[in-house]
C-alpha cells in the first residue's frame, strides 16, 4: 500500500518538477543593422536591460557581413537597449537610439548606424593631402573659370552703368523703432543677465584656444564642432578688452540693428514706400529669431545683417555693374562663410538667382558684362573656401564622430512635413503651437512674390533663391540626421537667422502693392497685420523673459552645499560639461599651479580640488564636472571614490520646443533612483540641480571574490580610478598608461589577497605601491591607505591577454 502511495505522488509530482525546471525558451529576434558594416571590421550587437553596463548584456549575437543579426532574447523581456560592441578599436560598447526598443513578435529590427569614429584622433590635422589637394584644384578651376570668362568678354563694348534709385527718408518713425528694438535687446542684456548657454559656451571657449588668431583659427577645438573659424577669433579679439558676457554680446545686438536699418534701406528703395520699409524693419528686427540671437554670444546676428547686406549689395551690383558693389558682395560672402559654414547655402542660392535672372535677361552688350562680373564674383568668393575646404569635411567628419561617442540626444524625427512646419513657423515669426498657420502665411509670401516679380524681378529672384537652397539645408539635414542617428534629428532653429529678410520683403509687398482690387488689398493688409501683432508679441515676450539655464545660480547652491568627494555629472548629455565646468572653476584659483583655471577642461590632474569660494583657499576634492563620454552616468554612480552624486540637468527650450530628448534623461533619473534612492531636487530657470545621498556601491557586497576582467573594463567602471575621466580611461585601455582598480576594504577582513589570471613578463603589476611577480599571489595587509590599488600596466602586445584582477577578502 505504501509503495502504491509513493508511486501516486511521485506520479503527481514528477510533472510539477519537470515543468517547474524547464526554463521558458528564449524567442529569437532578428533584424540588420543599416549602414556601413564594412567599415567597422567585426562587429557584436549587445541587448542591455539597463544603461548600467556593470550589469552585463542579456544577450549577443554577432553581425554577418549584410548587417543581418539573430538574438536570443529571454520570453519575459517586453524591450532591450542595443549596443555595439567592436571587436576592436573601441572602449565601451556604444549605445544605439539611447532608449529601450520595444520587442514585437512580428517586426524585424532595423537598426541605423553610422561610420565609426575614425577622426577624433586627428582632428588636430588641417586635412587629409587628398582632401587638400581636391581643394586646391577646385580653386584653381574656380580662377580658370574667371580668366577665361574675362578674356572671352573683354572686347565686347561696354554697358552704360545703371542709376540705383534715391531712398526715402526713414525719418522719425525708422528712428522710433530702432529705438524700440535697442531697448528689447538692452534690456535683455543687461536687465535679464543670463548665463551663458551651451551654444554660447562652445563659441566662448573656442576663443580661448589659443594665444593668437592663427592658433585660434586652426585650433582642433573649433573643428571638431564644425564651426568656421572667424567668430572664435573675433572672440578672441573680444575677450582682450574684456570677459564680460555682456560685452562679448554686444557684436549680435549691433548688428541685429544694422540688419534692421539696411532692411529698411533695400525695400524702400525698391519700393519707393517708407512704409513698406518701415514693415520690413519691425519684421526683421523684431522677429523671434532676431530677438533671440541678436544678444547672443554666437555669429548668427552678424550672418543676418551678412544676409541682407549682400543682396543689396548684389542687387545693386545687378543693376547699375558698379565693380564697388560686386567687390562688396565679394567681400561679404567670404566673410560669411568663415563665420559659418551653411552660409555657403545662402550663398549658392545667391548664385543660383544670378543664373535665373541671367536667363531672363535680353541679349546684347549689358548682359554680356553682367555675365562677366557675376563670374568674377562668384568664382572669387569661391576660392578661399574652396582652399579651406580640407578643413570642412575633416571638421563635419570629426563633429559627426563626437555625436557618435558622446551620444545624440536629438529628439525622435517626426514626418519631414512636421519638422519643415516648426522651421517655417518660427520663420515666419509665429507664436508656439501655430503651425497651422504656416500655410496661410506661405500663401501670404506668394502673393507678395508674385507682385515682387513685377516690381523688382531682380529682387525677387535673390530673395527666392536663397529661401529655396534654405528649404534643401533642411531636407538634407533631416536626411543626414535621421539615417545617422536612429531616428533622431536636430532642429536647426539658427540656420533660419539669413532668411528673415526674405520674409519680411515678401510680405512688405504683399501689403504695400497688393494684388486684386481693394477688397484684396485690404485683406492681404489685415493679414500681414495679424501677423505683425502674433510676432511682436512673441518676440517681445522672448526678449523680457529667461530663455537660458540658470547656470550661475546652480553653480552658486553647488558651492555652498558641496563635501569633499562629491561628483556633478550633467544631463541630457556630456557636452553641457562645458559650461557648467567654467561656471564653477570660473575665478577660481588651481592650488597645484598657481593660475587662473583655463577653460577648456584639463582633465581629471586640474580638476580634482574646486576652491568653494574663491579666494578664501577653502579648497575640497569635488569630480566636476563628470565627463563620461560615451559612459552611461548609471555606470559611474556609486564609483568607490564619489560620496554624493549631484547631477545638473538642462531644460532648454528653444522657440517653445525642448531642444533635446526629455525622454532620455528621464530614463537615467529614473534608473539612478533605483540604484541610489530617491533624489533632492532643485528646480531653477531652465535647469533642475538634483542630489543622490545613496552611499556608493559596496564591491564586497555579494561576499564573493572581485573579479575584474581587463579585456572588458567597461563592466568594472566602479572600481576603475580613470573611469572619472574618459580621457585617462581610454589611454588605459589603449594600453598608454596604466589601468588602477581601487576597492575599499572589507570591514571583516584581515587581508586582501590578489591574484591576476594571464599575468606575463611584459604587464607590469603594483598593488599598494608593491610589484607582484607572475603566478603569485599577494597578500595586502590592513594599512593606512584604507584601500587596495591594483595598478596594471600593459605594453602594446599584451593588450588582447584574457588579463583578470581578482581581489578576496581574507578574515
Amino acid at each position: 500500500m505504501r509503495a502504491l502511495l509513493r508511486l501516486a505522488l511521485l506520479t503527481t509530482l514528477l510533472p510539477i518538477a519537470v515543468f517547474a525546471e524547464v526554463p521558458r525558451p528564449d524567442r529569437v529576434v532578428s533584424g540588420r543593422l543599416d549602414g556601413p558594416i564594412a567599415s567597422w571590421g567585426g562587429l557584436v550587437l549587445q541587448a542591455w536591460g539597463s544603461r548600467d553596463f556593470s550589469a552585463g548584456p542579456i544577450a549577443e549575437s554577432p553581425i554577418s557581413s549584410t548587417g543581418a543579426f539573430a538574438l536570443a532574447l529571454p520570453a519575459d523581456v517586453p524591450q532591450v537597449l542595443l549596443a555595439l560592441w567592436p571587436e576592436r578599436g573601441a572602449a565601451v560598447p556604444i549605445l544605439l537610439r539611447e532608449l529601450p526598443v520595444r520587442i514585437e513578435a512580428t517586426t524585424e529590427l532595423v537598426v541605423p548606424i553610422p561610420a565609426p569614429p575614425a577622426r577624433r584622433d586627428t582632428r588636430h590635422a588641417l586635412g587629409s593631402p587628398a582632401g587638400m589637394a581636391f581643394g586646391l584644384g577646385a580653386a584653381l578651376l574656380a580662377v580658370l573659370v574667371v580668366v577665361v570668362v574675362r578674356r572671352r568678354t573683354d572686347s565686347e563694348a561696354v554697358a552704360p552703368l545703371g542709376v540705383w534709385p534715391s531712398t526715402p527718408s526713414g525719418g522719425w518713425p525708422l528712428g522710433v523703432l530702432l529705438a524700440a528694438l535697442a531697448g528689447l535687446l538692452g534690456y535683455g542684456l543687461l536687465a535679464l543677465d543670463e548665463s551663458m548657454d551651451l551654444l554660447e559656451y562652445t563659441y566662448f571657449q573656442e576663443g580661448f584656444a589659443g594665444d593668437d588668431p592663427l592658433t585660434v583659427a586652426f585650433s582642433p577645438i573649433v573643428a571638431e564642432r564644425a564651426h568656421a573659424p572667424g567668430y572664435a577669433v573675433l572672440v578672441w579679439l573680444l575677450r582682450l578688452i574684456s570677459r564680460a558676457p555682456a560685452w562679448l554680446r554686444l557684436p549680435a545686438v549691433l548688428a541685429a540693428l544694422a540688419g534692421a536699418a539696411l532692411a529698411y534701406r533695400h525695400v524702400a528703395t525698391v519700393l519707393q514706400s517708407r512704409g513698406a520699409g518701415l514693415l520690413a524693419a519691425l519684421l526683421v528686427g523684431l522677429s523671434p529669431l532676431a530677438m533671440r540671437y541678436g544678444r547672443d554670444l554666437t555669429p548668427y546676428s552678424v550672418i543676418g545683417l551678412l544676409a541682407v547686406a549682400s543682396t543689396w549689395s548684389l542687387h545693386r551690383a545687378l543693376d547699375t555693374g558698379h565693380q564697388r558693389s560686386w567687390l562688396a558682395f565679394v567681400s561679404m560672402a567670404v566673410l560669411a562663410f568663415f563665420l559659418h559654414y551653411f552660409s555657403a547655402f545662402f550663398t549658392v542660392g545667391q548664385a543660383v538667382a544670378v543664373v535665373w535672372h541671367l536667363a531672363r535677361t535680353s541679349p546684347g552688350t549689358a548682359r554680356r558684362r553682367r555675365i562677366r562680373d557675376a563670374v568674377t564674383a562668384f568664382g572669387l568668393a569661391a576660392v578661399p573656401p574652396l582652399l579651406w575646404a580640407g578643413q570642412v569635411v575633416v571638421a563635419f567628419q570629426v563633429s559627426a564622430d563626437d555625436n557618435l561617442v558622446t551620444h545624440a540626444v536629438y529628439p525622435e524625427a517626426p514626418s519631414f512635413a512636421v519638422y519643415l512646419a516648426r522651421h517655417l513657423r518660427v520663420l515666419f515669426g509665429l507664436p508656439p503651437g501655430l503651425e497651422w498657420l504656416v500655410a496661410p502665411v506661405l500663401l501670404l509670401v506668394g502673393f507678395g512674390g508674385a507682385r515682387l516679380f513685377r516690381d523688382s524681378p531682380v529682387l525677387a529672384r535673390l530673395l527666392l533663391g536663397p529661401l529655396l537652397l534654405g528649404v534643401g539645408l533642411l531636407v538634407l539635414t533631416y536626411a543626414l540626421h535621421a539615417w545617422a542617428y536612429g531616428g533622431r534629428v536636430y532642429y536647426g532653429w539658427r540656420w533660419l537667422r539669413p532668411y528673415p529678410f526674405a520674409i519680411a520683403t515678401l510680405l512688405a509687398a504683399c501689403a504695400f502693392r497688393p494684388i486684386g482690387g481693394r477688397l484684396g488689398s485690404a485683406l492681404c493688409r489685415l493679414a500681414v497685420a495679424g501677423l505683425v501683432v502674433a510676432s511682436a508679441s512673441a518676440s517681445i515676450v522672448s526678449a523680457t523673459t529667461r530663455e537660458r539655464p540658470a547656470t550661475d545660480r546652480a553653480t552658486e547652491l553647488l558651492r555652498g552645499e558641496l563635501r569633499d568627494d562629491d561628483a556633478i555629472g550633467v544631463l541630457p548629455a556630456p557636452f553641457y560639461a562645458v559650461g557648467l565646468g567654467y561656471s564653477l572653476y570660473h575665478g577660481a584659483v588651481d592650488d597645484a599651479r598657481g593660475q587662473w583655471r583655463r577653460f577648456v577642461h584639463p582633465g581629471p590632474s586640474g580638476w580634482e580640488h574646486l576652491e568653494v569660494t574663491p579666494g578664501s583657499g577653502d579648497f575640497k576634492r569635488v569630480f566636476a564636472p563628470l565627463r563620461g563620454f560615451g559612459l552611461p552616468l548609471e555606470s559611474l554612480a556609486g564609483h568607490v571614490d564619489i560620496g554624493r552624486l549631484w547631477v545638473v540637468r538642462y531644460r532648454e527650450i528653444l522657440f517653445g520646443q525642448p531642444e533635446f530628448d526629455e525622454a532620455i534623461p528621464d530614463a537615467v533619473v529614473a534608473a539612478l533612483d533605483h540604484q541610489l534612492g530617491p533624489h533632492r531636487a532643485w528646480r531653477l530657470p531652465h535647469l533642475d540641480v538634483l542630489r543622490w545621498d545613496g552611499p556608493p556601491v559596496d564591491p564586497w557586497s555579494h561576499g564573493a571574490p572581485v573579479r575584474v576582467d581587463l579585456r572588458r573594463p567597461y563592466r568594472s567602471l566602479r572600481v576603475l580610478r580613470e573611469a572619472l575621466d574618459p580621457d585617462t580611461l581610454f589611454e588605459a585601455i589603449r594600453g598608454d598608461r596604466a589601468l588602477t582598480i581601487r576597492l575599499p576594504l572589507h570591514p571583516s577582513a584581515r587581508v586582501h589577497r590578489v591574484h591576476v589570471e594571464g599575468l606575463r613578463d611584459a604587464a607590469s603589476v603594483r598593488v599598494n605601491g608593491t610589484v607582484m611577480a607572475p603566478d603569485t599571489r599577494l597578500d595586502v595587509p590592513i594599512d593606512a591607505l584604507g584601500f587596495v590599488e591594483v595598478a596594471v600596466e600593459r605594453t602594446p602586445p599584451a593588450l588582447q591577454w584574457p588579463l583578470t584582477v581578482v581581489v578576496t577578502a581574507v578574515p
